[in-house]
């Protein structure tokens, strides 16, 4: 009988750590996007794109081409960056 608490206990810890690990990707994948999004389209295309994602930028820069990102949601916090074809020496 034991074993079936231990069971039990062992699918939530599971259930709750693949959960954790989907919401920490949704929120990378949202800084990401939103990343590209501002540095192909701009400012506004990020935030139109932070509407349709549920998800909230803290910070939005752009430097020399690039656009660094700060999302968060879910209690979790992202940063990514993307730098616009040709900056940057690339």
């Amino acid at each position: 009988m034991l074993w079936i608490a231990f069971t039990l206990l062992g699918v939530t810890v599971i259930a709750h750590a693949t959960q954790v690990a989907q919401q920490r990707a949704f929120v990378q994948d949202a800084a990401d996007s939103i990343a590209l999004a501002a540095v192909i389209n701009g400012r506004s295309s990020a935030h139109q794109l932070e509407k349709m994602l549920h998800v909230t930028v803290t910070t939005l820069t752009f430097t020399n081409g690039e656009a660094i990102v700060v999302v968060s949601a879910h209690g979790l916090t992202a940063t990514s960056s993307a730098v616009a074809f040709g900056s940057a020496g690339g």
